[in-house]
């Protein structure tokens, strides 16, 4: 520590005047340049960062938001999507109105016999037999129909000139095996008279 001092002593003067020296040229240097005296052509391109500049002045470098421009083209059309699950089944509808009704159809083929008092098919319409069985009994069968599927209608006549006779004919148990056909005289009993069978499917 002695050393020191006495080094410090004997070297004040010139450690005082390197202390002004190096003092001057630090403050010859802050104040060589003057005030507002640096512009573009001091400074480097770049070198000036946004960091380096007041939000202030950021701000009003900043221009008015220009308006929109105009729409841009439709872009292409997307893949479809899956298919949604099925919904709930809706309720019954009213029922309409009734529909007109549809033309009579053609009527079915018609088949007929005229058989005398005897039992005689006097004509026909094809495919007929007839038998008498007793007074005023008559079976009629036709082997190319069934005959308890059709309908039918009887009617006596006159022999020999025609016309209708003063009597009545019914008919029953129609059947696969044919008509059997009772015919009556005026006074309701059975009697021998021709008659006409007519039958339709």
């Amino acid at each position: 520590m002695r050393k020191i001092g006495t080094h410090m002593r004997r070297h004040f003067v010139a450690y005082l005047a390197l202390f002004f020296a190096l003092g001057g040229t630090s403050i010859a240097a802050a104040n060589a340049l003057p005030r507002n005296s640096v512009g573009s052509p001091q400074i480097k391109n770049g070198a000036i960062q946004k960091v380096d500049l007041a939000k202030r002045t950021v701000s009003s470098l900043r221009g008015l938001r220009g308006s929109a421009g105009p729409q841009g083209p439709a872009g292409p059309q997307g893949p479809a999507g899956p298919t949604g699950a099925t919904g709930a089944t809706g309720a019954a509808g009213a029922t309409g109105a009734q529909g007109i009704q549809g033309i009579q159809g053609p009527a079915g083929p018609t088949y007929w016999v005229v058989v005398s008092s005897t039992g005689t098919i006097l004509r026909q319409s094809g495919g007929w037999t007839s038998v008498k069985t007793s007074t005023g009994r008559y079976t009629i069968n036709n082997a190319g129909l069934n005959e308890s599927l059709m309908g039918y209608s009887a009617a006596s006549f006159r022999e020999p000139g025609g016309g209708i006779a003063p009597g009545f004919v019914t008919t029953f148990a129609n059947d696969a095996s044919g008509f059997q056909v009772a015919t009556y005289n005026s006074a309701a009993a059975l009697a021998d008279l021709g008659f006409s069978i007519v039958a339709t499917t």
